[in-house]
């Protein structure tokens, strides 16, 4: 097996490159040329109110539309906040925006090997023949998936948002396994930021978070008391009630 190794990475990497070519591609073709002969990159329109946000907050305006009017016009804070970290490094606006964009390039990478490692986690006890044709399908197929790839691109939150939830079920599936500790703490965290990402990721992370009680009291982990259980959703309300005590 470890002599076909290599042969397993340089078909991800090619998968890996092919993605980042048609990306770059996709994202020229969504610029064009302005009237004043300059390229400019856009996205979605959604995504342009979070970077008129986000813009206004690294330049010192505050997070609000228009200065002064204190206007809660986004959904998803936590690609708001990402958004300006980038304004506040590129002055430029198109600049900035071509850099959402090329992050969502780098997040769809990321998803595909959650979604990977995820699959390794549930064909575990298969071959390793199948686990590795399984592995390569759904890296294949998550950067195959258009809509994901289009709303990721075109900067929504739907990367970022995909990104953390892959991650919380990683360390759930993990943690079935390992009993790691640290993966107990570290998941609802990663919920929580889904949260700030999307309110509605809640309804996955409810999901998410009762697989994990059910999978704990099941095996009768050390970890598993109803106060402990009691830690962790307390760990991941901290995150939705955050904002609503900062307003």
């Amino acid at each position: 097996m470890n002599n076909k190794k290599p042969a397993d990475y340089l078909i991800l990497a090619g998968i890996a490159i092919g993605f980042i070519i048609w990306a770059a591609l996709f994202i020229y073709r969504s610029s064009f040329i302005a009237i004043d002969g300059q390229r400019y990159f856009s996205l979605f329109d959604d995504a342009m109110i979070s970077m008129r946000y986000a813009w206004n907050l690294s330049h010192g305006i505050g997070l609000v539309w228009n200065p002064g009017e204190w206007v809660e016009g986004y959904t998803n804070l936590l690609m708001v906040l990402l958004m300006s970290l980038v304004t506040l490094i590129f002055d430029n606006k198109s600049i900035a925006v071509l850099a959402i964009q090329i992050s969502g390039i780098l997040f769809m990478l990321a998803n595909a090997y959650l979604t990977m490692r995820i699959a390794e986690q549930i064909s575990l006890g298969e071959s390793q023949q199948h686990r590795l044709l399984l592995k390569l399908i759904t890296f294949f197929c998550t950067l195959s998936y258009y809509p994901l790839v289009y709303w990721s691109l075109m900067g929504m939150e739907t990367g970022l948002l995909t990104f953390l939830l892959l991650l919380g079920i990683l360390f759930v599936l993990r943690n079935t396994r390992e009993h790691n500790q640290n993966l107990l703490f570290l998941m609802p965290i990663i919920l929580g930021l889904a949260y700030l990402t999307r309110p509605d990721s809640l309804i996955p992370a409810v999901i998410i978070l009762t697989y994990f009680y059910y999978s704990e009291s099941r095996q009768k982990s050390i970890h598993f008391s109803h106060a402990f259980i009691l830690g962790i959703v307390s760990l991941y309300l901290m995150f939705p009630l955050g904002p609503i005590l900062t307003r």
